[in-house]
């Protein structure tokens, strides 16, 4: 009888069971992507195949690090540089940057026919000059006859008065001992520029 009741439970059991056998998923799951078996696929630089069992096989190469190309330049893995104000980073052959919205660059200035840079300092006659930001900005002194240009012995990056040279930054006195002038220029532009004080 015992024999009798075994079976009849196992069979009923059986019977009643609603658990499901246990899904086999076939394929392989690698780096966040499916894989079916069969199908090949790299990882870096090495080449794989998924295998029927989900394993996958793959070469076991070492890969150079990688480069990232941007705006011309090549820069190494984990290189820092700059694109304008923002930082940028070259990780896995991709280039990251920040987007923070730049200042614009300052602009130079166009005055008499001459270009200069934005902080460019420069003679006028006999009135300092500066450029800032596409604006020129003068002295306004009225200068004398002795400090404007009229044709002069020229030697380039020398500035010609009262009979002599001067090179650029000498300081010296006017014909009348009584007022301080100097050169000054860049390169071969350059000028003379006097103090006005009264003389005695």
């Amino acid at each position: 009888m015992i024999s009798f009741m075994v079976m009849f439970v196992a069979a009923l059991c059986g019977i009643v069971s609603t658990t499901s056998p246990p899904i086999q998923l076939q394929g392989c799951y690698i780096n966040g992507a499916m894989y079916q078996p069969g199908e090949q696929f790299t990882d870096d630089c090495n080449s794989c195949v998924c295998g029927e069992n989900g394993l996958s096989a793959c070469t076991l190469m070492a890969c150079l690090p990688r480069t990232c190309e941007y705006k011309g330049q090549t820069y190494e893995d984990g290189e820092s540089f700059m694109d304008n104000c923002n930082n940028c980073v070259c990780r896995d052959g991709e280039a990251g940057c920040t987007r923070k919205a730049c200042p614009p660059k300052p602009k130079g200035c166009e005055y008499n026919g001459n270009t200069y840079e934005d902080g460019d300092t420069f003679m006028d006659d006999c009135n300092g000059c500066f450029c800032s930001d596409g604006i020129v900005g003068c002295t306004r002194m009225a200068c004398s006859p002795l400090a404007k240009r009229t044709s002069v012995p020229y030697l380039p990056g020398k500035c010609w008065f009262n009979g002599k040279f001067y090179d650029i930054g000498d300081t010296f006195k006017d014909a009348e001992d009584c007022n301080t002038c100097w050169c000054s220029g860049q390169g071969d532009k350059t000028a003379v520029a006097c103090t006005r004080m009264l003389c005695q």
